[in-house]
């Protein structure tokens, strides 16, 4: 489904931002994390949503774990590849007084408006 392409594609970029800027990973989820959700769900959430005829209350916390499962997925299946950390950053021309000024203006104009 779209849902889980798009956390694949979270996972896989969270796995580039470790590699290239050290940021931490999510770990994998355990088994017992899944009982534990999966139990909740069934005995709290699940009463209640379907006494509150709540279908958001009802599907969010199965979501949520194929979600988390697919970011977790994502981050397993991505690979930086080997240039990509010989890529230049883009370099920054040093601001003038003149283009200060020319930027306040323009922020004040939007506010004028």
């Amino acid at each position: 489904s779209e849902l889980l392409c798009q956390w694949r594609r979270y996972g896989k970029s969270n796995q580039f931002l470790h590699q290239l800027h050290g940021i931490s990973l999510q770990s994998r989820p355990k088994l017992s994390y899944y009982l534990y959700r999966s139990a909740r769900w069934l005995l709290k959430e699940l009463p209640v949503a379907l006494i509150n005829r709540s279908q958001q209350d009802l599907i969010s916390t199965p979501i949520g774990l194929l979600c988390l499962r697919a970011r977790w997925t994502g981050q397993q299946q991505s690979h930086l590849e080997t240039n990509a950390h010989d890529i230049a950053p883009i370099p920054t021309l040093p601001a003038t007084d003149s283009d200060l000024g020319r930027v306040r203006r323009m922020d004040c104009d939007r506010v004028n408006r």
